[in-house]
């Protein structure tokens, strides 16, 4: 199926390893792609992390840590996201 892809950023090369940042839109498979980028160079390649950093409205920037969150403080750190 079609994705798009806006922009893939390499962050750091060393040999095997490649971290890339993607901006893509929905339903794309970076298993996927990680696996497409591996055969145009030739070779076979898989993914050993993956950070979603931001889906729609929501970033990591905006995020809270799990153990951070309390009865006493849930409420307020919840808020409408614009």
């Amino acid at each position: 199926r079609p994705v798009r892809i806006y922009s893939i950023d390499l962050l750091e090369y060393d040999f095997p390893y490649l971290k890339i940042d993607v901006l893509c839109g929905k339903g794309t498979y970076i298993r996927s792609l990680a696996r497409d980028i591996a055969v145009a160079m030739g070779t076979t390649g898989y993914l050993t992390q993956l950070i979603r950093t931001e889906i729609g409205k929501y970033s990591i920037e905006d995020s809270v840590e799990v153990e951070a969150v309390t009865a006493e403080n849930m409420a307020s750190l919840l808020h409408p996201v614009t």
